[in-house]
C-alpha cells in the first residue's frame, strides 16, 4: 500500500540563488510552478505524506504548496514539519515567521528535533527527514561542496528516488540508486 510513502525535500539556501529571497523574481515563479507540478505527480502516484524542515526559502514554499494541493485536490496529503531546533525562526523577519507558525498552524505533524541551536542542527534535521522518505524533491544546482550538495550525496547513498528540479534551467532528473551517482558523490 502507498499511503506510508514520504517525501522529503533538498534545497539551497536562499543566499546561494540568484533571486535570493526575492520571491515574486521570474525566475523563482517558474521553479515554483514546477516544483508544485512534481509534488502533484507524487500525489498522483500515490505519495501522499512530505516531510519539511522548513527553512527559510525553497522549503517553506514547498511546504505552503503540499496545503495548497491538500485543501485543493487531496484532503488525505499530509505535511509533518520536522523542527531542526526549538527557535528556528526567532530571528526571522516578522512575515517569515508569520508564514512559518502558520504552516505550522496547518500542518498534520509538528516533531521538534532538539530545543537549541548547533552547528550540525541542520543537518541532523536533514537525517531524520532523509530516514522516513523514500522520496527526495532536490531543488539545486549540482554543486557538490556545498550543503544541498551533501545532502543529495547522502540520499544518494541512502538509495532514495530523487528528482533533481535545477533552479535555473528547470530541468528535472529522476535519479535511483547507482554505483556510478556514488562514485561521483565521493
Amino acid at each position: 500500500m502507498k499511503r506510508n510513502l514520504y517525501c522529503g525535500f533538498i534545497t539551497q539556501k536562499p543566499s546561494t540563488l540568484k533571486w535570493g529571497y526575492d520571491e515574486e523574481h521570474e525566475d523563482f515563479l517558474k521553479l515554483k510552478l514546477e516544483l508544485k507540478h512534481q509534488i502533484f505527480t507524487l500525489i498522483e502516484s500515490g505519495v501522499k505524506n512530505f516531510i519539511t524542515s522548513l527553512t527559510q526559502g525553497i522549503e517553506t514554499v514547498a511546504a505552503e504548496l503540499v496545503l495548497q494541493l491538500k485543501e485543493e485536490y487531496d484532503n488525505e496529503v499530509r505535511l509533518v514539519c520536522a523542527i531542526p531546533f526549538e527557535e528556528q525562526a526567532s530571528k526571522w523577519s516578522i512575515h517569515q515567521r508569520e508564514r512559518y507558525y502558520n504552516i505550522l498552524e496547518k500542518s498534520d505533524k509538528n516533531i521538534i528535533l532538539q530545543e537549541h541551536f548547533t552547528s550540525d542542527c541542520y543537518i541532523n534535521a536533514f537525517d531524520w527527514v532523509s530516514h522516513y522518505s523514500q522520496y527526495m524533491i532536490a531543488i539545486m544546482d549540482n554543486v557538490q561542496r556545498n550543503s544541498a550538495g551533501i545532502m543529495y550525496c547522502k540520499a544518494l547513498k541512502q538509495r532514495k528516488f530523487i528528482i533533481s528540479i535545477h533552479p535555473y534551467t528547470l530541468n528535472v532528473e529522476e535519479t535511483q540508486f547507482s554505483r556510478d551517482m556514488i562514485l561521483a558523490c565521493n
